[in-house]
């Protein structure tokens, strides 16, 4: 009898099939699972497109893109009540209240989008710079964080991190995330408020060595300058030391002729070094700029004290009551605008007392966000030509003359 002979090869064809049969099969399965998810995919995107929040959304876009804002409102009020789960009519209500100063409603709104769109990073960074401007601290430090997390190489949201950390006194936070932010990014505003906040943490000796290589780079550089002056002035105050403080305010200066920081820097040098009559100089120079701020009614006081001028003395003593009253009126008029945006009266009222403190940026804002409201109200638009005449905006005054011209407010730069 012939024994049977094993021959493995033989074996071969058979393994190959079973593995070409498996692999068939995975193939199929992952198609199958591939297309199960397509078609998942294609519906749920049918269903997003179709819901009703996003058809109110959509129209609400098209309603703000022909410049019809309250119309866009009221199409994404809608939306909000036919459909409270979708987030982008929130989102958008909360940007428009943002463009109007209804700060209490643009942080409802933002939030109620960021509790439903909890990972968008961008959208976490509106809902910072709006409750910023409410003042809820509490919110906007929780969604300047989250922003940071979620965009973590975004210098933007990590600096804006580090300079509500700053805000918060929160400093080494704040120096932690302004660091990182510039390193990110070589933008001059990280670094200068970081060496702020580490001068304000009197971590001198940290903030001139973060400072020095910079200065050296960028040597005319008026901030940096502006902040090596007030670290000399922090030195022992030798001759070598003030004579330092005196040049990097007078670089300052020449760098931001219309920045009152480096004449109340080198008046109090001046001061400090006895030089009252000089320094006084200095403050009335710097008083031209910015007649009611602090640091330069502080120093005239201080001057005609020391030179014993009480006739001018008593007359700055008496501005600067004004200017306190003026300051405790921006802050009541602002809290009644949230609550009444369109009070043409409250408007007009803290324009103009933001013109009197010297915050032109803020009053011009104030001025083209009451004509934005009534573009037919023939005062807001003559206080805002008249404001443009003040301060040579001859450009600005002449589109203003055309009574279809409405003004477009950014809020992001308030």
């Amino acid at each position: 009898m012939k024994r049977m002979m094993h021959h493995p090869d033989r074996q071969m064809p058979l393994s190959q099939a079973l593995k070409t049969k498996r692999l068939k099969s995975l193939l199929f399965s992952l198609c199958l699972v591939g297309g199960v998810l397509a078609i998942g995919y294609l519906v749920w995107f049918w269903l997003q497109w179709h819901r009703p929040g996003m058809r109110y959304y959509v129209a609400g876009m098209k309603a703000m893109a022909s410049n019809k804002p309250f119309v866009a409102e009221q199409l994404w009020l809608q939306g909000v009540k036919r459909d409270p789960r979708f987030y982008g009519c929130y989102e958008q209500l909360g940007l428009l209240y943002g463009e109007i100063f209804r700060y209490p409603q643009a942080t409802y709104y933002l939030k109620k989008a960021a509790d439903l769109n909890p990972n968008d990073g961008e959208l976490q960074l509106e809902l910072a710079r709006a409750a910023h401007q409410e003042g809820r601290m509490d919110i906007t430090e929780a969604a300047a964080k989250r922003a940071m997390t979620l965009l973590p190489n975004n210098p933007e949201a990590v600096g804006g991190y580090g300079m509500i950390e700053a805000e918060l006194h929160n400093r080494e936070k704040a120096i932690w995330a302004l660091r990182q932010a510039y390193h990110l990014k070589k933008d001059s505003r990280f670094l200068i408020a970081m060496v702020a906040n580490e001068m304000d943490d009197l971590q001198l000796d940290q903030a001139e060595k973060d400072l020095t290589p910079y200065l050296q780079q960028h040597p005319n550089d008026p901030n940096a300058c502006y902040l090596m002056g007030v670290l000399y002035e922090h030195k022992p105050h030798t001759p070598f030391n003030l004579r330092k403080a005196m040049a990097y305010a007078i670089l300052a200066g020449k760098g931001m002729p219309n920045d009152v920081r480096p004449y109340t820097l080198l008046g109090r040098l001046l001061s400090e070094a006895g030089f009252p009559k000089k320094a006084l100089k200095v403050y009335l120079a710097g008083s031209a700029i910015a007649p009611n701020d602090n640091g330069i009614l502080n120093g005239l006081l201080e001057c005609y004290r020391l030179l014993g001028d009480r006739q001018h003395e008593r007359a700055v003593a008496q501005q600067y009551q004004k200017v306190l009253q003026w300051r405790n009126d921006v802050d009541q008029l602002i809290h009644q605008m949230q609550f009444n945006p369109h009070d043409v009266d409250s408007g007009l009222r803290l324009a103009h007392t933001e013109e009197l403190l010297g915050d032109y940026a803020k009053a011009l804002e104030y001025y083209e966000l009451m004509v934005e409201q009534d573009p037919t109200n023939k005062r807001t638009r003559a206080a805002l030509i008249d404001y443009c005449k003040r301060h040579h905006l001859t450009k600005l005054a002449k589109r203003l003359a055309d009574p279809d011209y409405v003004p477009l407010v950014n809020p992001a730069e308030l």
